[in-house]
């Protein structure tokens, strides 16, 4: 049942779609039960024709629509609610996920379909901003009243953005500088933001914030910091696998190292798009009814920011969601008794997924005030089926081969003169063969043996006292003539047996 699984260099982790290696256990528990159709039957029916209008509309892959979606979804919503699982303490309706998608798989025009309210909202808070400004700068002399400059930390003329355009460490917590800011990093070409010093050596930060950390701070020069108290982001990078690998030889292990990964949700497209015979078609224009619940949250959440309020409301699980919890959790405890420990950590973590994935469906698919079962079983699919993926990107690495002991002198010794005497009986079967007799010539089978005399004459008195060959006659006219036969399985075990 179990493997030993050993660390694996940070350049081999990750192989492009078509060289993918065979599954590993962890992969294959996980995807005999959990493909993308299976993925797909246990969505909400708004979901789904959410996902399949995204599909028929950009012609993509349903893994690429489905996280991508998801994502968006989770940046409008969070910060404003938080889920509270049966076990542990509230999250935050955020999460991180990666996307692995070669060229021309339709990147960029899903984010701009999935994103196109979050980037509308952006444009009108960045026009209000600058609106405000130039009142300001009207309003205000600066020569008599310089006391009574923009503050741009107030938050009634602070700029709001939904997805961060500057990715840096700085940038980051300047916009979730204050209580209960939230803000998204979604990208459809994640080159750039890999490079940049916070997915290089921030990695901490981004870990305290998905974990729901009360408050992550950084020193400016002046003296002043940035802190951000109960701050909820969302992280969305599309990526192709061959910038991903580069990336992961040069921050790989350090990314795994302080399960960064782990937390992260990761999707793989396959090299060639699948192949639908008969797609369901959604209903008409239900990718409208997306962006308008997207639109009312993010309206609804920057009046609760400007008002000054940062209180979350906790959603709960029902009854009948919460046994099926319990029920998941001990599923997962199973699925993760591996010794192959990073599919481990990533198993671990994987219910703090469900349970922020549940209640991100929640808030766009149910119409109770609790979880239903529908969302949590979606979610329980989506974060398995995820899992598998990260099992392909992330190979255990094949144990290193097996190394011969290596040998004393003596044995060395004993060695060699088991493979002379071996030497020696195969020269003399030879000649008997060739010249049809039943004995060879001594100085013929010395001399295309090509041993020299005296490892010839040790081997040769081996052979004559274990009554293998019977040595005939005398001088040059000596004969050699094979008596027994020679050999067994251990060659030791015959030297052994030879000094008893």
């Amino acid at each position: 049942m179990h493997h030993h699984f050993s660390e694996w260099p940070a350049n081999q982790c990750f192989l492009a779609p078509t060289d993918l290696p065979a599954p590993s256990r962890v992969q294959m528990e996980y995807s005999d039960r959990y493909d993308l159709p299976r993925v797909m039957s246990e969505l909400p029916g708004t979901l789904r024709d959410w996902v399949q209008a995204i599909v028929c509309e950009l012609g993509v892959d349903r893994g690429l629509a489905l996280s991508t979606l998801l994502s968006g979804m989770g940046s409008a919503v969070q910060g404003a609610r938080t889920v509270r699982p049966p076990q542990g303490s509230d999250e935050p309706l955020a999460h991180f996920s990666f996307i692995l998608a070669g060229p021309t798989t339709g990147k960029t025009r899903t984010h701009r379909l999935v994103h196109q309210v979050h980037n509308a909202h952006d444009i009108r808070r960045y026009q209000s901003y600058r609106a405000g400004k130039r009142r300001s700068m009207v309003c205000e002399n600066p020569k008599s009243n310089l006391e009574g400059a923009l503050d741009m930390r107030d938050p009634a003329a602070r700029l709001r953005s939904i997805i961060l355009q500057d990715t840096t460490n700085r940038g980051l917590l300047e916009a979730l500088d204050g209580v209960g800011e939230s803000t998204a990093i979604s990208v459809d070409e994640g080159e750039r933001v890999l490079e940049t010093s916070l997915f290089r050596r921030q990695l901490a930060t981004l870990n305290s914030l998905y974990d729901g950390a009360g408050k992550v701070m950084l020193r400016r020069g002046n003296g002043d910091v940035l802190a951000a108290y109960g701050a909820s982001l969302t992280i969305l990078v599309m990526v192709q696998p061959d910038v991903f690998e580069a990336y992961l030889a040069k921050h790989g292990a350090v990314a795994r190292g302080v399960g960064f990964f782990a937390r992260c949700l990761f999707t793989t497209l396959p090299a060639f798009a699948e192949w639908i015979a008969e797609p369901v078609q959604p209903p008409e224009g239900c990718l409208d009814a997306y962006h308008a619940k997207a639109s009312a949250f993010l309206e609804a959440r920057l009046v609760q920011l400007e008002s000054g309020g940062s209180e979350a409301g906790a959603i709960c699980f029902s009854p009948a969601a919460t046994q099926l919890w319990f029920q998941l959790a001990a599923e997962q405890r199973r699925l993760a008794a591996t010794d192959y420990w990073h599919a481990r950590d990533a198993a671990n973590r994987s219910m703090q997924n469900v349970a922020r994935l549940a209640g991100i469906i929640h808030c766009y698919c149910d119409h109770g005030d609790d979880i239903s079962i529908e969302s949590l079983r979606a979610a329980w699919a989506i974060v398995q089926w995820s899992l598998s993926q990260f099992a392909r990107i992330f190979p255990p690495k094949p144990l290193p081969p097996v190394e011969m002991p290596k040998l004393s002198p003596q044995q060395k010794r004993q060695q060699r003169q088991v493979d002379d005497c071996q030497t020696i009986l195969d020269c003399i079967a030879d000649a008997c063969a060739r010249n049809r007799e039943p004995d060879a010539l001594k100085s013929n089978v010395f001399i295309r043996s090509g041993l020299y005399n005296a490892r010839f004459r040790t081997a040769l008195m081996r052979l004559v006292d274990e009554g293998v060959v019977l040595e005939t006659e005398k001088g040059s006219g000596a004969r050699l003539r094979i008596m027994a036969p020679y050999g067994h399985p251990d060659p030791f075990s015959r030297l052994n047996h030879s000094r008893l």
